[in-house]
């Protein structure tokens, strides 16, 4: 059997001694003897990480789906040049702080996060790009897991998840990695690293808790 995850830095396995080893997806794949295949990658966005997916799983059939979806702040421009630009991962007005991100585009990046995005907005795209998976990949066991860390996905935030037009549309539940699994974010401080990634204590737990479901 073969099980795909797909995520940012907290599912690739960030701040690990030895990510392949030690990660949620490893230990899950262990206990359970089936094949593991991780194509998560640091600093994602919702964007690239349903592109992704619905582009792997066109390739292969997996018997199942770990999404993890990442903080909604993050996003994707695409230009005339080339295909699609990561943009960075927080708002900033520190406009020297943008253009180390992304060279030369200051003013884009400046005008999309201190103009255009807000809260909801990265909710509705988040469960946007919810939806395409969940359509994509409809004949397929899937499980979502979510970033509750960042503070579009809080538990004090999730009236505007309850609001979002696309959430209607979806049909699965989203499992919330602290709040469901590690514990309150704010309390577990001991279970992450420097960068607030999740340790191989913490790995362990959504590893077990996966398994339990």
């Amino acid at each position: 059997m073969d099980f795909l995850f797909v995520g940012c830095s907290n599912t690739w396995g960030d701040e690990l001694k030895e990510p392949s080893n030690s990660r949620y997806s490893r230990l899950l794949c262990n206990a359970l003897g089936v094949n593991e295949h991780n194509i998560a990658e640091c600093g994602t966005s919702n964007d690239w990480i349903a592109r992704r997916t619905v582009e792997e799983t066109r390739k292969k059939k997996y018997d199942r789906v770990y999404v993890q979806l990442t903080a909604p702040v993050r996003s994707e421009l695409y230009t005339l040049r080339s295909g699609p630009m990561r943009m960075p991962n927080r708002r900033s007005p520190n406009a020297g702080q943008m253009r180390e991100w992304v060279p030369d585009q200051r003013e884009i990046l400046s005008g999309h996060y201190m103009k255009f995005y807000n809260l909801k907005h990265g909710i509705e795209n988040m469960y946007k790009n919810k939806f395409i998976i969940e359509s994509a990949l409809n004949d397929t066991e899937l499980v979502f897991l979510g970033l509750d860390c960042c503070r579009e996905n809080r538990p004090d935030k999730r009236r505007f998840h309850s609001s979002s037009l696309w959430n209607e549309f979806c049909e699965k539940r989203i499992i919330w990695l602290y709040d469901d699994i590690i514990g309150d974010w704010n309390r577990v401080q001991h279970l992450l690293g420097a960068r607030q990634h999740p340790l191989e204590e913490a790995h362990q737990m959504i590893a077990n808790y996966l398994l339990s479901i």
